[in-house]
């Protein structure tokens, strides 16, 4: 079995304490409050590093689950709230992108991306992937690949090209 290790730096500046598992530092807190995991250093309150050996994948550094003490179905998921604290002192919610269950049948887990931001203190869903790669934005039920929806007679979509050799391709707007 590996050997655990807690221990304090208090001559470092800053100060650390180490969790050790089989020699290996596997988690750092500083005496500001910041915490590595796989991070000697941790430059932000929570800094995770996962370290492979692979040159041309993704690596899964953080995984977020949401269970259910019932029977989960449609609408389950995780999610990542982003917050500011106010002139006032409180903290209020800035964004939100979630993972939600469209599909929740037997060994069928089917789901959808979305984004939230707030007006006014209040989060809306303003964009969502789903489960068929649908993208809409402005509305929750996709009609096409691409759905925009606003309800405003003056909304307008604008369509720009990159510039190509030298000269402005000209925008489109719908």
């Amino acid at each position: 079995a590996d050997q655990v290790k807690l221990y304090y730096e208090h001559d470092t500046s800053p100060e650390l304490l180490h969790l050790q598992i089989g020699g290996q530092d596997r988690m750092i807190i500083t005496n500001a409050g910041r915490v590595g995991i796989g991070a000697a250093e941790p430059g932000t309150q929570l800094h995770v590093r996962a370290s492979a050996a692979t040159t041309d994948e993704v690596l899964t550094v953080l995984r977020l689950e949401a269970s259910s003490t019932g029977t989960p179905g449609v609408g389950i998921g995780s999610a990542i709230l982003l917050a500011a604290q106010r002139s006032e002192g409180s903290y209020q919610p800035q964004a939100k992108i979630s993972a939600i269950a469209e599909v929740n049948a037997g060994a069928e887990l089917s789901s959808a991306l979305t984004f939230e931001t707030a007006d006014t203190g209040v989060l809306n869903e303003w964009m969502r992937i789903d489960h068929n790669g649908q993208v809409t934005v402005g509305n929750i039920d996709p009609g096409e690949l691409l759905h925009i929806y606003k309800q405003d007679a003056a909304a307008k979509i604008r369509i720009q090209k990159r510039e190509v050799d030298g000269a402005q391709v000209a925008d489109q707007v719908i």
